[in-house]
C-alpha cells in the first residue's frame, strides 16, 4: 500500500477513505464506518475515525519553513454488540477482536505508531467501546508518512 498523500495537511481524508474500503474488504461483520461521530448508534459495529491532532513538530522545520514535519494523530473508536450472522452468534468481544486487528494491521501498513488501544467505558452495558490512537509524521516536501 502506497503511503503518499494528495496534499501535505490534508491526510484525513485520504487515508479515510482507504481505512472505510479497507474494513468492508476485509471484515466479516460488515462494519459501519463514519468520519465524525454519529449522532445515534443504531447498528453495529460502528467506528469513528477522526483526526484528532494535526501540529507541527518543531524539529522538522527548515530555518526558511519552506520544509516541514507535521505530526499526525488518528483516534479510532469501535463499538459492537453481540450479534448474529447467517445463524452463527458472535460475542462483542470477537467482533472487536477481529476489527482491532485490521486496524493494526492497516496503520502499520501506513507507518503510524500505535499509541493506545484500550478499552473505553460506554453508558449501555450491551456495548463494547475500544479505543485506538494512531500517530505518525508527515513530511511537506514530498508528501510521505515517515517511516
Amino acid at each position: 500500500m502506497e503511503n503518499k498523500v494528495n496534499t501535505s495537511m490534508n491526510i484525513e481524508t485520504p487515508i479515510f477513505k482507504k481505512f472505510k474500503e479497507y474494513l468492508k474488504d476485509n471484515s466479516k461483520f460488515s462494519p459501519n464506518v463514519f468520519n465524525s461521530t454519529p449522532k445515534n448508534l443504531a447498528v453495529f459495529p460502528t467506528i469513528t475515525f477522526k483526526e484528532s491532532n494535526n501540529a507541527d513538530n518543531t524539529r522538522g522545520i527548515t530555518l526558511d519553513r519552506t520544509e516541514t514535519v507535521y505530526n499526525i494523530t488518528d483516534t479510532i473508536e469501535i463499538y459492537t454488540k453481540d450479534m448474529v450472522i447467517n445463524g452463527v452468534e458472535y460475542s462483542k468481544k470477537e467482533i472487536t477482536n477481529e476489527l482491532k486487528y485490521l486496524i493494526f494491521d492497516f496503520f502499520q501498513t501506513w507507518g503510524f505508531t500505535r499509541t493506545q488501544a484500550s478499552q473505553g467505558e460506554y453508558l449501555n452495558y450491551e456495548v463494547d467501546r475500544y479505543i485506538i490512537i494512531e500517530t505518525c509524521s508527515l513530511n511537506s516536501w514530498n508528501r510521505k508518512i515517515n517511516l
